[in-house]
């Protein structure tokens, strides 16, 4: 079973992570347990050259688990990059509701995160799956607007559009 999901898309620099740092305690004060998916358009490497972990890979081990303290994290190879729902599939119940940041072409309910000095792509608001959008200046929408400031409405939106009605 997969959890609620919004994404946040827009352009790099927009504030989107910046944005997520600031919902997640948010929503956790709500009681909910808060995932998050990325994407990165570059490869990803949490190993660092001469570790364990790194020589193990190396040397074809796959997939590879590293395991200290309260954490643990899995290193597995794919032969393409994994679509979201399968992402989404491995996170299953360990969370209420996933934050995703990035994956404008998937068809998951979507927040446009717009600023005025980075420029915005007006094809985003179009998308039938957008949501809502974060902005920090007047831009005309039917949808609902939020400013970078307004946290907690866009908590109680989320709450309400995404996690209650499954939008």
């Amino acid at each position: 079973m997969k959890p609620p999901t919004l994404s946040f898309i827009g352009k790099s620099g927009s504030g989107k992570t910046t944005l997520l740092v600031r919902l997640i305690p948010l929503l956790k004060e709500k009681g909910l347990r808060v995932g998050s998916v990325k994407r990165s358009h570059h490869e990803i490497e949490i190993d660092r050259k001469g570790k364990d972990s790194w020589q193990f890979r190396q040397a074809g081990a796959d997939p590879v688990m590293v395991a200290g303290g309260n954490l643990w994290a899995l290193m597995k190879s794919t032969p393409e990059n994994l679509a979201l729902d399968d992402l989404l599939k491995k996170i299953g119940n360990d969370a209420d509701l996933v934050l995703v940041e990035g994956f404008k072409e998937e068809e998951v309910p979507a927040i446009v995160v717009v600023r005025k000095e980075i420029g915005w792509d007006p094809s985003l608001l179009a998308k039938r799956n957008c949501k809502a959008v974060v902005t920090d200046f007047e831009l005309e929408t039917h949808l609902p607007r939020f400013s970078f400031q307004d946290g907690h409405r866009l908590v109680d939106f989320i709450l309400t559009d995404i996690v209650q009605n499954g939008s």
